[in-house]
């Protein structure tokens, strides 16, 4: 899937940023270095924990208690590497079920660097948050668009800071449960928190308006294939 989604944006984008593959096992590792062979000067594939170390100090509590939950553990890897990241360079973020359709890359990046947050998300067709820590919270969002965290563009340092936002300091005290969307959940309510923009629909989107449909009817610059993998596949 993840090879699909770079075939997809290299047809689309002429000039392609670095690409840093993170792997959550040994043998994804292995996998994708064999995937990526012939690529390497172009993709750099890592194991996800190299980066643990470099989460700061004020949220390594939270991503240990998630990365001990059990079953979702594998969205707390994805907060730490995207803390770690984050804390050391702008990062353009997208999860491995995305294709790209249209070059969109100088939009999104353009609409990341003029946001006074330096934080743009994407979209999604429902929302899908966490309840128990909203509540944890007493968190009420602001902006009226659901937003998803499979598809982010950071600048450096903007998403750390955002955590720190007075609305939502409790959330490093959270002690679960933990589940498929806490980690939506705090960097959600961290970019609601600071203003960031939510990609519109038609440049970032998710949509399952043609799901149990044989021809695609719904195409933005980039689709993020939140749901059944169905669609990715009919699509690719």
């Amino acid at each position: 899937m993840l090879a699909v989604a770079l075939d997809s944006l290299r047809r689309c984008e002429p000039a392609v940023p670095r690409l840093l593959v993170a792997a959550d096992s040994a043998e994804s590792a292995a996998a994708l270095r064999a995937v990526f062979r012939s690529e390497s000067r172009d993709v750099s594939i890592v194991m996800w924990d190299e980066w643990l170390r470099l989460v700061p100090r004020g949220h390594q509590a939270f991503v240990d208690r998630y990365l001990a939950s059990g079953r979702w553990a594998g969205f707390g890897k994805k907060l730490a590497l995207l803390l770690s990241l984050n804390a050391q360079e702008d990062i353009l973020y997208s999860d491995c079920d995305v294709l790209w359709y249209r070059s969109v890359l100088g939009e999104i990046l353009e609409r990341t660097s003029k946001n006074s947050a330096g934080f743009c998300i994407g979209s999604d067709c429902r929302a899908s948050f966490d309840t128990a820590l909203l509540e944890f919270l007493d968190f009420q969002f602001t902006q009226p668009t659901p937003m998803n965290t499979g598809f982010l563009g950071i600048q450096r340092g903007a998403l750390v800071d955002a955590l720190g936002h007075p609305r939502i300091t409790r959330w490093e005290a959270y002690e679960g449960p933990f589940g498929c969307h806490t980690e939506q959940t705090v960097i959600a309510c961290a970019a609601d928190c600071v203003g960031a923009e939510v990609l519109p629909s038609d440049l970032v989107g998710v949509s399952l308006a043609d799901f149990g449909r044989f021809k695609r009817q719904f195409t933005p610059g980039v689709r993020h294939y939140a749901g059944p993998k169905t669609l990715f596949w009919r699509d690719c």
